[in-house]
């Protein structure tokens, strides 16, 4: 079974288990997740675990380069045992924060379940998507593909921590547990500074306008 058939059996498999809780809105509930921390967390460390069991038995745990190139400094995917669940744990810790935080300020008006775990979901299948381009040799097409969150950012926010941890775990069987959070990383503060610029140009507006 060739690496590709596997990994695309693997997003279609990542597809339909994260598009399950979409079909049952009340599943979608943020406070589920906060409240089993430690549970995604495990679950994420075994899946890594499993991860890095599959590389062996197909004859070596892959080192990923930047750029991909031999040049520039090399993860091993040994390092997603770490870097996994300590992502999973702090995204949901600060997620649990700022939910806090915005129901103290605003106790009118409950941070939305369904527009944190939706952000999650979408991030996943973009990442998902990102992995297939570059898995089936796309890259012409994936240049263009990977700056479509900045895009998006100009019209609504989508530098949130929920969006890098499912870019990241939908990048991982790809990239390993490293660069994904590297790349995602520098979208969120491209995605950042372009909502600040769409924020600031409407500011700019209103003021003409006022």
């Amino acid at each position: 079974m060739t690496r590709h058939f596997v990994t695309l059996l693997s997003y279609l498999a990542s597809i339909v288990v994260m598009t399950i809780p979409l079909a049952n809105q009340q599943a979608m509930n943020i406070h589920q997740v906060f409240k089993h921390k430690l549970l995604i967390t495990l679950t994420v460390a075994l899946l890594a675990g499993l991860h890095i069991l599959w590389d062996y038995s197909q004859g070596s745990i892959p080192t990923h380069y930047l750029l991909a190139s031999d040049d520039l400094p090399g993860f091993s995917n040994l390092w997603g045992l770490l870097t996994l669940p300590l992502l999973t744990w702090g995204i949901i810790t600060v997620t649990k924060r700022r939910v806090s935080v915005h129901e103290l300020l605003h106790p009118e008006k409950k941070k939305g379940s369904s527009e944190i775990l939706m952000g999650f979901f979408s991030a996943f299948t973009f990442g998902i998507i990102l992995s297939a381009f570059w898995e089936f040799r796309l890259e012409e097409i994936l240049q263009y593909l990977i700056l479509l969150p900045v895009a998006i950012a100009f019209i609504k926010p989508v530098h949130f921590p929920e969006y890098l941890l499912g870019l990241v775990l939908a990048m991982v069987f790809t990239f390993g547990g490293v660069l994904p959070i590297l790349f995602g990383t520098v979208i969120l503060l491209m995605c950042f500074v372009a909502h600040m610029i769409s924020r600031g140009i409407l500011w700019f507006i209103s003021k003409i306008k006022g």
